[in-house]
């Protein structure tokens, strides 16, 4: 028989196969054009003349209710940054916290100078040779000179005093300038010259006034015995056998006249300068600096706030 020829049996099975395809391929085409039809009359209702089925007093309240929410909403936010500048501006010269809100006795913590930024380590290491990765002593300098940079033109200031001779009045400040820091508070802070200078101050605490353990009797005088004394020394005894001489400027205290601090922005925080004088160079050194305990009143859970534990490295 030829290649062409189909049985009976075969042309019908093709023939239903081809109306189903077509069936399928037209309820398709139906389903389709329904569901067009059906999304534009939801888009727009030619009959009852309605925008995804509201019609335009609906869109008209919608629009409304949107406009009165945001206008509202818009309102309550500008009242309260309104109301947040006027705090800040109204509040800018009072402390943040009280001294209860910091330490549980009140009592300031002793804070070191100079630190690099970013440094969460009190380390304190520089080298007179410039590399990539060194600090040299410079940057110590500049930071130095950022610190001390308040201090420096204060004696023409009609609201600054000197309290060893005068009382401070209302609105009048005690003077603290560079030149009480003797070495401390000239050009390179001995940096250069291997006889490194540190600076030790109180933290701002409102109204903190110190209270001193050991009261003077009438026949007894001690030296600066009401003022806030401090001391340093190495941690261990290799660090003891290595700081070398230690001195203070203008002493080994901070004056009580300067106490207590109202947080005024013309207030200045005495510093202590303490300076190195024969460090030995090569090696990290730890140092401890404290307010003496036997003169002010500090309580045992406080006296870590009193101590400045730091380290310093001048490499070869």
């Amino acid at each position: 028989m030829g290649k062409n020829f189909r049985s009976p049996s075969q042309a019908t099975t093709t023939s239903v196969h081809s109306f189903s395809e077509l069936t399928r391929g037209e309820r398709f085409r139906q389903k389709t054009k329904k569901n067009c039809r059906s999304c534009a009359k939801f888009m727009y209702d030619k009959e009852s003349h309605t925008f995804c089925n509201k019609s335009c007093k609906d869109w008209f309240c919608i629009l409304l209710y949107y406009i009165i929410f945001m206008a509202i909403l818009c309102g309550v936010l500008f009242a309260m940054l309104v109301l947040l500048i006027y705090i800040a501006k109204t509040t800018r010269t009072m402390a943040l916290f009280s001294k209860d809100d910091l330490v549980s006795d009140g009592s300031p913590a002793l804070g070191i100078s100079p630190r690099l930024p970013k440094q969460v380590t009190t380390l304190i290491w520089y080298t007179h040779k410039k590399t990539k990765h060194s600090v040299t002593a410079d940057t110590y300098v500049s930071l130095i000179d950022k610190l001390l940079k308040p201090y420096e033109e204060l004696k023409n200031h009609s609201i600054y005093v000197n309290c060893t001779a005068t009382i401070p009045r209302e609105n009048e400040y005690c003077i603290f300038t560079k030149k009480e820091l003797g070495p401390c508070g000239t050009e390179g802070y001995g940096y250069k010259d291997d006889k490194p200078c540190i600076y030790l101050k109180l933290n701002k605490l409102k109204g903190w006034r110190p209270q001193y353990a050991r009261k003077r009797r009438d026949s007894e005088k001690m030296e600066n015995e009401d003022h806030i004394h401090i001391a340093c020394d190495g941690i261990t005894c290799f660090d003891r056998d290595h700081m070398g001489n230690i001195s203070y400027y203008p002493g080994p205290f901070f004056k009580d006249h300067f106490f207590p601090y109202d947080g005024s922005p013309h207030y200045r925080s005495p510093l202590i300068g303490v300076q190195f004088e024969n460090l030995n160079r090569g090696f990290v050194i730890g140092i401890k600096c404290f307010v003496l305990k036997s003169i002010v009143n500090l309580q045992d859970e406080s006296l870590h706030m009193a101590t400045a534990f730091f380290y310093i490295d001048a490499k070869r």
